[in-house]
């Protein structure tokens, strides 16, 4: 695999290497929200995603094939879930 540590594109343009900065802002917004709240966010998020076409079930389909390995049974159950809910709208 490719290391992208340090990666840089040019000498004035140096890209950081803290991949959670982008990860941050949007999990502090889901930040204290119930079960069932987080899956209606997930859901609108879902719709909106194949309504503006920037939907693509073959990235979700190859997230899941990358997580499910390193999942347990609770967590390989809550995907499924999870999964047959994108699948719904």
């Amino acid at each position: 695999m490719r290391q992208l540590k340090n990666y840089s594109i040019g000498e004035d343009k140096k890209e950081s290497n803290d991949i959670s900065e982008p990860v941050i802002p949007s999990a502090e917004k889901y930040d204290g929200l119930t079960r069932e709240q987080l899956l209606e966010a997930l859901k609108r998020a879902v719709l909106s995603a194949k309504n503006n076409d920037s939907y693509s079930a073959e990235q979700i389909e190859d997230f899941c094939n990358f997580v499910t390995p390193m999942l347990d049974e609770e967590g390989k159950a809550r995907l499924t879930e999870v999964m047959s809910i994108i699948d719904e709208d």
